[in-house]
């Protein structure tokens, strides 16, 4: 969250004029280390500054290495290692001879991976997402539509309202909320009622000239200890943005200061809450505020392809959360515990779905103990025969990927993974499936996973407890013989 230290690469023919140059900078108040290459220096302010000199060829290799994290760059390593290379802060090297590392899409590329951007290097399942074509997509510089809250010199802001706007034009910006601070910080010059009509009128004038540029109406308004705030609802009213904000009694306890903040959001005009932990890094500690205090079902569900899991919160009233077929363990019964029975009396309304078929759904996975997998890899509906008889000789479930029940040459209550269902069998043998992680995070409490695959590379070999590198349908035959009970 702070910036202990800063690390500059700069390509360079000679180090040595480089050294001397950082070393005399005004800003550096002491030189801890020199090198040929590397100087490190404590700045005024605190900060240390490591700078090193790189040649062209290593940059793009140098800028990921001290990039990292440096969990993202263990993986990486080893990646290269399995592919007989190495890989350090000069380059992707094959024996002694460097084959990439001037860019970091050429160390990646090197690597057989995609560019992944710097915001997602943390080996929380971006590698694999990467390979599968699931990165998500950032936000990047130039995307921002508009900016809704800056402060003024109409209370205490740098600027004029007339030079706010020009320098949000100029970052390409189509609009500004003017959100000024109000009464109660007087320490501010905050503005009263009167103060943001005042406002308003210069807005208007403002916007009559604008062409292609909006200024909205807005206050950034102070919530009070006991939740109120302080401009009346109906100046409130007048203004398109309001924010609403702690800005005093920082300590309170988390009850108060949640219900204070609740009944300010509460309020009708309140359209955002501003700085939510009030928190101000190195000088003051956030605010201890019950983010989920409605009382909302917090459910966690996978993303990133299964790789990691993710807190949603409900929006809509009645709640109701979910649980995967298989995932948890059927309880034992204790003939000591007796139900408590409840009579509603309730008018049931007509009816209003038609049934109109019926369709017998097989023998759940979930209490099956060997589960035949079927990958996208077994070639389509007319490889399924054998598979079907060995399954049945071996008195074991079938499962499929989501590519299979996509393609119809198996029914959907097959599918297991992220958007099919969970199981756990003792073992699992998966024949031509590839392994993405949308179909392997529904077998995370599997026993033993068996994978028959002709490609050497493919993921499910790293996640296969035993692999077979062979044509699944060669292998069949001593399948059912090996696996017969």
């Amino acid at each position: 969250e702070t910036v202990g230290d800063a690390d500059i690469l700069i390509i360079a023919r000679r180090a040595g004029p480089v050294m001397e140059r950082v070393a005399a900078l005004p800003e550096v108040a002491r030189v801890l280390a020199k090198g040929d290459t590397k100087i490190s220096v404590r700045l005024a302010s605190g900060l240390q500054l490591d700078v090193r000199v790189v040649p062209r060829a290593s940059f793009g290799a140098a800028l990921h290495y001290f990039t990292g994290s440096k969990a993202h760059n263990v993986v990486l390593r080893q990646i290269a290692i399995k592919k007989g290379l190495k890989l350090n802060e000069y380059g992707v090297f094959r024996g002694e001879t460097s084959i990439a590392g001037a860019t970091e899409k050429d160390v990646y590329a090197a690597l057989d991976l995609p560019f992944i951007p710097p915001e997602l290097r943390e080996d929380t399942g971006e590698i694999d997402a990467a390979r599968a074509g699931r990165l998500p997509t950032l936000i990047e510089h130039g995307s921002l539509r508009g900016d809704l809250q800056t402060q003024t010199t109409w209370t205490d802001g740098a600027d004029t309202l007339e030079a706010m706007v020009a320098a949000a034009r100029r970052l390409g910006l189509e609009y500004v909320a003017v959100t000024d601070h109000t009464r109660d910080l007087a320490m501010t010059f905050g503005a009263d009622e009167a103060k943001l009509r005042e406002q308003g009128t210069a807005i208007d004038t403002l916007n009559a000239r604008l062409r292609g540029f909006r200024v909205l109406k807005g206050a950034e308004v102070n919530i009070r200890k006991d939740g109120t705030l302080d401009i009346a609802d109906d100046a409130l009213a007048e203004l398109d943005v309001v924010g609403v904000a702690v800005h005093s009694h920082f300590g309170l306890p988390r009850a108060e200061m949640t219900a204070r903040v609740l009944r300010a959001m509460r309020n009708p005009h309140a359209d955002i809450l501003f700085h939510p932990t009030a928190r101000i890094l190195g000088k003051r500690d956030a605010i201890d505020l019950d983010l989920d205090a409605e009382g909302r079902v917090r459910q966690h569900k996978p993303a990133f392809g299964g790789t990691i899991v993710a807190p949603i919160l409900s929006r809509t009233r009645p709640e109701m959360a979910t649980v995967r077929p298989g995932l948890l363990r059927a309880a034992r019964p204790d003939p000591a515990r007796r139900a408590a029975v409840e009579t509603v009396h309730a008018a049931v309304p007509a009816p209003r779905v038609r049934v109109t078929g019926t369709t017998p759904i097989e023998e759940a996975l979930d209490a099956t103990e060997v589960v035949i997998g079927v990958g996208h890899g077994v070639g389509g509906p007319a490889a399924l025969p054998p598979i079907v008889a060995l399954a049945d000789r071996l008195g074991a479930g079938l499962a499929a990927t989501r590519d299979v029940t996509d393609a119809g040459w198996l029914p959907r209550q097959h599918q297991v993974g992220l958007t099919g269902r969970a199981i756990a069998p003792r073992l699992y043998v998966a024949l031509a499936v590839r392994g993405a992680m949308e179909h392997m995070v529904g077998l995370r409490r599997a026993g033993i996973i068996v994978a028959v695959n002709k490609n050497a590379k493919a993921p499910i070999v790293k996640l296969a407890d035993l692999t077979v590198v062979a044509d699944y349908a060669a292998l069949l035959p001593y399948l059912a013989e090996a696996l017969a009970p």
